[in-house]
C-alpha cells in the first residue's frame, strides 16, 4: 500500500518525460529511407510549369532540390480531420452532432 501510495503522488510523465497537461506541438516527420527511396526514382526530376499547366524536366539540380523541399514540406504537412456520421443514427441525435461539428469548420 505504501507503494502505490508513493506511485499515485508522483507526477506523471508520458514516454519522453513531460509532465500531464503540457502542450504538446506536433513533431517534424521524417523518414530518410522514403525520401531516399524518392529520389532514387527520380521523383524530384521534374517540376509543375505555372505557364503550361504542365510538369516539365528539372533543367538543374537547383530545381531538383526547390521540387524536393516543396514535396517534403508537403509530405510533413498536417491534414485536416474529417468524420463519417453514420446514417443508422436516430435523426434526432444525427443532426445534433452535425450542427456541433459545423461550429469547429475551418478552425
Amino acid at each position: 500500500n505504501d507503494e502505490r501510495n508513493a506511485k499515485s503522488l508522483k507526477e506523471r510523465t508520458n514516454g519522453a518525460g513531460y509532465k500531464d497537461d503540457t502542450d504538446y506541438s506536433p513533431t517534424i516527420g521524417s523518414n530518410p529511407r522514403m525520401e531516399a527511396y524518392y529520389s532514387f526514382i527520380g521523383l524530384h526530376d521534374t517540376r509543375y510549369d505555372e505557364e503550361s499547366k504542365k510538369f516539365v524536366p528539372c533543367v538543374t539540380d537547383e530545381e531538383k532540390h526547390e521540387e524536393r523541399k516543396k514535396f517534403l514540406a508537403t509530405m510533413r504537412s498536417i491534414l485536416p480531420a474529417s468524420f463519417r456520421i453514420d446514417r443508422s443514427l436516430d435523426p434526432t441525435i444525427r443532426q445534433n452532432i452535425i450542427e456541433e461539428l459545423q461550429e469547429f469548420v475551418g478552425k
